[in-house]
């Protein structure tokens, strides 16, 4: 819940991961110091975002805002075979990710009926980008081979857990930070496995929830330890200093949660802190467990709500966690219209010409080598590629209706890319078997 604005500035910082090392639950201090000391003067352009984002989702507008689809491009940065995780990982992670946001899950039935008051679905969807940076078809991942054994130093150096999201350094550059979100899947457990981030986000610059952090666009994703991403991760999902067990895909929300301006629901103090959103009860540094103390007193809607520790913003068990409130998903949607507004309104999607993909019809999908395009537009030219972008095959087209013929193409799914008189490409999926 909100306090009084005249605390704002006055609040501590507050961390943007989930921070493993023994004798401390969150590595706060030395990520804002890190920021803090590349990007100075922040505390006026903090003001004003908060305001513009907290005013618009209270305004009419919010209510017309209808669903953000956010695409996605995850970037695997792998040391060990354990490391590259398998595609099915990634497929299950971002699925889970569109359900946790929109109330999908199956264990929404255990959150306590005292929350029904304030249970929200944010209408954010999450989905693989089709095309990448170039304009090239994608299947929204990418592979790295990195010499790095991890990238938690044992002596912590923030700069150098960044070299992550650096080809030069042994990770991988981001796509355009303002069109994709970018995960990266990564070792982030020290070689002496004592230090080491569960993951991290960038939170939108200039929120004062963040209490002033003003972090550039080129750094703005998600990272991730890669035990815990997905529901059918292969390797232990322990997290060996606190023995929390991340297997549901619950993690990533938390994160994306933070990226999207969400601060932890406990406001990372006691009972004086707050998160800075309406409708979330007041907490006091809630701790792993499904506990239902209630030490701190609330008021939203008349009701001194207890502890909501099936938020997934807070730090318990993720059996613990299903839901998030009203207030934190339309916070969430008003940064999609503000700081985050290229995400959901100038990325990748806008270049697909709508003319041409639904004039098309592609038949039969799945095949087993031979296909008919049928179209109202003259296509020119079919291109096949495989799902990472390698062409493998090619045709010219004379009319309306092509009539092709793919031989010894291995079973699985690839793009096929039509391109008409004018030029105009888009793509859609085939199946061959």
């Amino acid at each position: 819940m909100i306090k009084k604005l005249f605390l704002l500035f006055v609040v501590l910082p507050i961390s943007v991961g989930c921070y493993a090392q023994v004798g401390s639950s969150c590595g706060t201090l030395k990520y804002l110091e890190y920021q803090e000391t590349k990007h100075q003067g922040y505390k006026e352009a903090v003001k004003l975002s908060f305001n513009i984002a907290k005013e618009y989702s209270e305004s009419s507008n919010a209510k017309s805002i209808g669903t953000h689809t956010i695409p996605v491009v995850v970037h695997v940065v792998y040391n060990t075979p354990e490391q590259n995780l398998h595609d099915t990982v990634i497929f299950n992670q971002i699925e889970l990710l569109s359900d946790y946001f929109n109330r999908r899950n199956a264990d929404t039935i255990l959150m306590r009926s005292e929350f029904d008051i304030v249970k929200g679905k944010a209408n954010i969807e999450f989905e693989l980008a089709q095309y990448d940076s170039n304009n090239l078809p994608t299947n929204g991942i990418t592979r790295t081979f990195t010499s790095l054994s991890t990238f938690m130093p044992l002596w912590f150096d923030m700069a150098e857990v960044e070299y992550v999201k650096s080809t030069a350094d042994g990770g991988h550059d981001p796509w355009d930070t303002l069109r994709y979100l970018n995960i990266w899947v990564c070792n982030m457990l020290s070689d002496n496995q004592l230090i080491g981030f569960n993951g991290y986000a960038t939170p939108p610059a200039n929120l004062p929830n963040w209490q002033g952090q003003l972090i550039p666009p080129m750094t703005a994703g998600v990272v991730i330890h890669f035990p815990f991403f997905g529901s059918n991760n292969p390797n232990d999902p322990t997290d060996i200093v606190t023995g929390k067990i991340h297997d549901q895909g619950k993690l990533l929300v938390h994160e994306v949660g933070h990226y999207l301006g969400l601060r932890h629901i406990d406001g990372d103090g006691d009972c004086s802190q707050d998160d800075w959103i309406d409708d979330t009860p007041i907490g006091s540094d809630l701790g792993v467990d499904c506990d239902t103390m209630n030490p701190c007193f609330d008021n939203i809607q008349g009701v001194d709500l207890p502890e909501m520790y099936e938020n997934y913003m807070g730090f318990t068990y993720e059996s613990c966690q299903n839901t998030l409130t009203q207030g934190q998903c339309d916070f969430m949607n008003a940064v999609l219209e503000t700081a985050r507004y290229d995400l959901v309104h100038n990325n990748q999607g806008l270049n697909i010409p709508e003319a041409v993909l639904n004039s098309a019809v592609i038949y039969p999908n799945p095949s087993s080598g031979d296909v008919t395009i049928s179209s109202s537009i003259k296509l020119k030219l079919v291109v096949l590629r495989s799902l990472s972008g390698v062409e493998i095959a090619r045709f010219s087209c004379k009319g309306y209706e092509n009539a092709l013929h793919f031989d010894k193409v291995p079973p699985g799914t690839y793009f096929l890319s039509l391109i008409d008189e004018m030029g105009q490409t888009s793509v859609q999926k085939i199946i061959f078997i």
